[in-house]
């Protein structure tokens, strides 16, 4: 399975930022998105969960050098965190959001100690360094792409 992503200007009719990344619906992953948070059924397996749980992300530093994301369960009610609902997305807005994304948008997650779980950078391909003019590809087939699946 592939998630493709793009931004593209109606006004000018060109799509920039053309980037397909790889992943398996069967992993544990963590995407994040404009106003959220959306997780695997993997994922919430792998790290105990259930919907209506809540999450904590924090940061984890090695020697006073290296910061990862790592993400747990709230260890109980009164703890902060991001609760899971039933699509399993949860909100996450705001300077949160704007800080993971520092870190990367789609991650895969591991264990990393009894409680928490790395989230590790998914790495993407970028098909497209320049921007591409959907008003001359009338005539676009499979065939006439480079990249295949």
């Amino acid at each position: 399975m592939f998630t493709i992503s793009f931004d593209f200007d109606e006004t000018t009719k060109k799509i920039k930022n053309l980037k397909v990344i790889s992943s398996d619906p069967g992993a544990p992953t963590l995407q994040v998105l404009d106003n959220k948070i959306q997780l695997t059924q993997a994922a919430i397996e792998l790290i105990g969960a259930k919907v209506g749980d809540k999450l904590v992300i924090n940061y984890w530093t090695v020697d006073n050098q290296t910061t990862f994301p790592v993400i747990s369960l709230a260890t109980d009610k009164t703890e902060e965190g991001c609760k899971i609902n039933k699509s399993l997305t949860m909100a996450y807005r705001g300077k949160q959001n704007e800080i993971l994304k520092i870190y990367g948008e789609k991650f895969t997650i591991e264990p990393f100690n009894e409680t928490m779980f790395k989230l590790t950078k998914m790495e993407e391909e970028n098909l497209a360094e320049e921007e591409t003019d959907l008003e001359n590809t009338n005539n676009l087939t499979l065939n006439n792409f480079d990249y295949e699946f």
